[in-house]
């Protein structure tokens, strides 16, 4: 077997691809970790944002779409203490494709693993299996964020070609988080943008974020989330 691995810190900017080329026999396994992110300069444990629920299961539905043989899991339940009996819910079904395609789904790219960081703009693609004509989503929405206080700029977001409008949403997260702390951002360092669920593709869908204002102002993005709600 091959365990396609990013090493402490999850993403879905593995090399599934790459390896399923290569390997001609064995079976690939694309490797999910318990935390999105870790920050520094902070107490140890108090600057993880921890994977949930819905990243596991976008995650898992990206991986195996593009090749993977299996998942494996890394650290599933280091988490505080208190939240560990719950996370055992998160395993049930997590390969079961036809559940997978009818879940609340949160799609992450986080930095360190090729597209993030980014001064200013950034191009993405990302493989989204889910076909919103055979599975009714109530709603999309995606999240950017930047290092520093964007408030005062103006972000475009455009997917498949299509520009996307800012919202308001409530709170900084597109999911409950497993448990909070400093890891998390703040709502200065947030865009929210409503996605038109008839402009994704079952499939690879292209991002464009972009600072507009950066004559003015640089930024730096940090990451980019898109939640699908059922």
């Amino acid at each position: 077997m091959v365990n396609v691995s990013s090493f402490y810190v999850h993403t879905i900017e593995l090399g599934v691809e790459e390896f399923r080329a290569v390997v001609r026999s064995g079976r690939i396994y694309g490797e999910m970790n318990y935390v999105t992110y870790q920050a520094s300069g902070v107490p140890k444990g108090q600057g993880r944002r921890y994977t949930t629920f819905e990243v596991y299961r976008a995650s898992a539905l990206n991986l195996l779409h593009r090749g993977a043989d299996g998942l494996s899991l890394f650290n599933y339940d280091y988490i505080p203490a208190d939240k560990r009996p719950a996370m055992a819910e998160g395993l049930k079904q997590i390969t079961d494709l036809e559940f997978l395609r009818q879940a609340s789904k949160n799609y992450v790219i986080y930095p360190g693993f090729g597209t993030f960081p980014a001064k200013n703009e950034c191009n993405l693609e990302l493989v989204i299996p889910d076909d919103v004509s055979q599975v009714r989503f109530d709603r999309a929405v995606i999240r950017v964020e930047t290092k520093a206080d964007c408030a005062a700029l103006n972000i475009a977001v455009s997917l498949n070609g299509q520009s996307l409008e800012t919202q308001a949403h409530e709170g900084t997260e597109l999911f409950t988080p497993v448990a909070e702390n400093v890891g998390y951002p703040q709502a200065r360092t947030l865009k929210f943008f409503k996605v038109p669920l008839g402009r994704l593709i079952a499939g690879t869908n292209s991002l464009k974020i972009k600072n507009l204002d950066s004559s003015k102002q640089s930024c730096e993005l940090q990451s980019m989330e898109l939640a699908l709600y059922r």
